[in-house]
């Protein structure tokens, strides 16, 4: 995660934020470079692979004449993006919760040119997590277990192996393909875009995999909670009292009249409401600016195993699979 996104839930006057650990379910205060990035998270090598290696994982359009460094994405990030993605979050946030009664009625709290440009910004947040490529694992061991139920041969089962270092390189090619960044991009900027502002003393969550979705229309064999999925709702919490809303427009018309609009919140129930599904939209880590993690108890007291439940499920018959020592009931 950006250490400018995460700057906003610090515990004031600290580099500090409080964390909820779904692995070993219990909460303790970390220091923001810490969440902030993984080391050598993004690390690909890129200097050391061959032509052949950088035009098959799709890399042939990196400038490497001058590079000797492995953190290649990691410093584009921090160089390139970062900076300004902290500009317009910090614009936002101030307007949000600057606009006076009169202003929220009749004015936006964003451009629709800052609509594109923090769309962008979104579609980078949204691809470079490390849940895209634990996803990439995952699904990979859910399809070899097809492949081994209905007999495949042992070669064919190799094919869908996707190995920690693969799964790598393949992120990494997905965070290069501009093409795709600017297709989510403009999936993004395309939905309704309302920003609830938060007035109660609950403060909203964030984690280590900021970008949800909840899916409005339910299909028993397909999946309707992706981006660009008719009905679906995109939340992304921008600062412990101000989080954004996307609603595809089709199926969501009600909410045209509030198309970069703001709402302000005074019920409770909706900032838990999306506290929970940040909890378990989040791979390992929910942060917070304090240190009241009670929705996530009283998650746990209605079911022990909710916060182990595995992210990637694949269908193939009548049955589910889920990733090798995942829990599932």
């Amino acid at each position: 995660m950006p250490k400018g996104y995460l700057e906003s839930w610090c515990i004031p006057n600290k580099n500090q934020v409080h964390i909820f650990d779904k692995k070993q379910e219990k909460s303790r205060i970390n220091h923001i470079d810490d969440v902030a990035s993984e080391r050598f998270f993004y690390d690909l090598n890129l200097a050391g692979m061959t032509e052949e290696e950088i035009r098959r994982y799709g890399l042939d359009g990196i400038d490497l004449s001058n590079f000797d460094e492995n953190q290649y994405i990691e410093n584009s990030f921090a160089n390139n993006i970062e900076g300004a993605y902290k500009d317009l979050l910090s614009h936002i946030i101030d307007r949000a919760q600057s606009m006076t009664p009169w202003e929220i009625e009749n004015c936006h709290f964003i451009t629709s040119d800052d609509v594109v440009k923090f769309s962008v910004f979104m579609a980078f947040q949204d691809i470079r997590v490390k849940s895209i490529r634990q996803n990439i694992e995952d699904t990979s061991n859910c399809i070899q277990q097809i492949l081994t139920d209905v007999g495949a041969s042992e070669s064919t089962i190799n094919e869908y192996m996707v190995s920690a270092s693969a799964s790598k390189l393949i992120h990494g090619r997905m965070i290069f393909n501009i093409k795709e960044i600017c297709e989510i991009a403009h999936i993004f900027s395309n939905h309704i875009w309302i920003l609830l502002v938060n007035k109660t003393k609950t403060s909203f969550y964030t984690s280590d995999n900021p970008i949800g979705t909840t899916a409005h229309i339910h299909d028993s064999i397909l999946g309707m909670n992706g981006i660009n999925n008719r009905g679906v709702e995109i939340y992304f919490p921008l600062s412990p009292n101000v989080l954004l809303l996307l609603f595809e427009k089709s199926y969501h018309q009600e909410f045209s009249k509030y198309d970069r609009r703001v709402l302000e919140i005074f019920d409770v129930a909706v900032v838990e409401k999306y506290n929970s599904k940040c909890t378990l939209n989040a791979l390992r880590l929910v942060v917070s600016n304090s240190n009241d993690f009670s929705i996530i108890d009283r998650m746990i007291d209605r079911n022990p195993n909710i916060l182990q439940q595995p992210k990637t499920t694949l269908i193939w018959g009548d049955k589910v699979y889920v990733p090798n020592n995942k829990v599932k009931k």
